[in-house]
C-alpha cells in the first residue's frame, strides 16, 4: 500500500514506475492534472488505483494494468474524454468516475462482466436519461448495451471495440483505431 493523499502532488513521481508489487496506490486529493502510466511495467500487481479529488484532465498508460486492477476511483475530476484504456481491464469490479466532466460513455462498458459497481453521477451525460443512470448498474450496462451500433445477433457474436493508442503504438505503426472482437462470454 502507497499512500500518497492529501500531498499537494501537482506530478506523479517517476521512481513509482519501479514499484512492481504494489497492490494500492492512493492519489486522492492531490492537483494532478495528467497521470501517464506507459513506463509502468505490465508485470505489475497493482489492484487498487485511487485518484479521486484532483484536477485529472488526462490519464495516458493505463493499459498497463488491464490485467489487474480491480478498482479504480475517478471520482471529482475534470476528465472531458472517457478513458478507453478501461474498456480492456477484464478484472474491474468498481468504477467511480462521478463529478467529471463527461458528456458520454462508451457502449463498450456494458460488456464488462465483472463490472459490479459502476457510479457516474455529477457529468453532464446529457444522452443517457435520468432514471437510467438512477437504476444501478445493471440496469445502466444494459443501457449501454443497447447502443452497441452492430448489437450481437447470437450469443457467441462479440461487439467490436477499439484499441486503445497506447496498445496500438506498441503492436503496430497504423494510424487511426484498430476495431478488435472483445469476448464477452
Amino acid at each position: 500500500i502507497l499512500d500518497l493523499a492529501h500531498n499537494r502532488l501537482g506530478e506523479f513521481p517517476e521512481m513509482m514506475s519501479d514499484l512492481t508489487s504494489l497492490k494500492h496506490l492512493d492519489l486522492r486529493y492531490n492537483k494532478l492534472r495528467k497521470l501517464n502510466f506507459s513506463t509502468f511495467p505490465r508485470e505489475n500487481k497493482l489492484d487498487q488505483f485511487l485518484t479521486g479529488f484532483n484536477r485529472l484532465v488526462e490519464l495516458d498508460g493505463l493499459a498497463a494494468f488491464s490485467h489487474s486492477l480491480s478498482v479504480i476511483d475517478l471520482r471529482d475530476n475534470l476528465l472531458a474524454v472517457f478513458p478507453t484504456d478501461i474498456l480492456f481491464f477484464t478484472k474491474l469490479k468498481v468504477l467511480e468516475i462521478s463529478n467529471n466532466n463527461l458528456s458520454d460513455l462508451p457502449f463498450q462498458l456494458g460488456y464488462m462482466q465483472n463490472l459490479q459497481n459502476l457510479k457516474v453521477d455529477g457529468n453532464i451525460l446529457r444522452r443517457i436519461r435520468r432514471g437510467v443512470l438512477s437504476s444501478g448498474t445493471e440496469s445502466l450496462k444494459k443501457y449501454l448495451r443497447s447502443r452497441d451500433p452492430n448489437p450481437a445477433t447470437e450469443s457467441s457474436a462479440q461487439p467490436e471495440v477499439l484499441v486503445p493508442v497506447s496498445v496500438q503504438k506498441k503492436a503496430a505503426k497504423s494510424p487511426g483505431p484498430t476495431k478488435i472482437k472483445k469476448n464477452v462470454g
